[in-house]
């Protein structure tokens, strides 16, 4: 393995729901899923992305199994991208969801638009990834 260094600010804003996603039927609704095929990443060029190209690429292959598991998490995530105005996906298995930024002002914009919009138990995080 050879790391790549990041070549942009990236920031992610977090958000968290008060509930969880439970991780075992996630995997074993995502085991019922058709198989997708991907290609392979294009880690040297994916390095080089800038935080909006990335959102635009990014794939958690758990989502669709997660959405079936707690349909409330597609909710969250269909308003949660209403108001940040992009794109926003899933950690892991679920429950955090985030949305990528490309400087800590930006992100703190974006955390302002979701803790309008988003009930007041759920986080919203920025965090500097890069």
């Amino acid at each position: 393995m050879t790391p790549l260094p990041a070549r942009q600010a990236l920031c992610a804003v977090l958000i968290l729901p008060t509930q969880g996603c439970p991780t075992k039927d996630v995997y074993q609704a995502f085991d019922r899923l058709p198989i997708r095929d991907t290609p392979p990443t294009a880690w040297k060029k994916v390095a080089g992305m800038s935080a909006e190209e990335l959102n635009g690429v990014v794939v958690n292959d758990l989502e669709a199994a997660a959405y079936l598991v707690a349909p409330w998490l597609r909710e969250l995530r269909d308003l949660a991208e209403k108001a940040a105005g992009r794109r926003v996906m899933m950690t892991g298995s679920g429950s955090t969801l985030f949305t990528l930024a490309g400087s800590s002002v930006k992100a703190e914009e974006v955390k302002g638009r979701l803790e309008r919009a988003l009930p007041p138990e759920i986080g919203i995080v920025p965090v500097r990834i890069s």
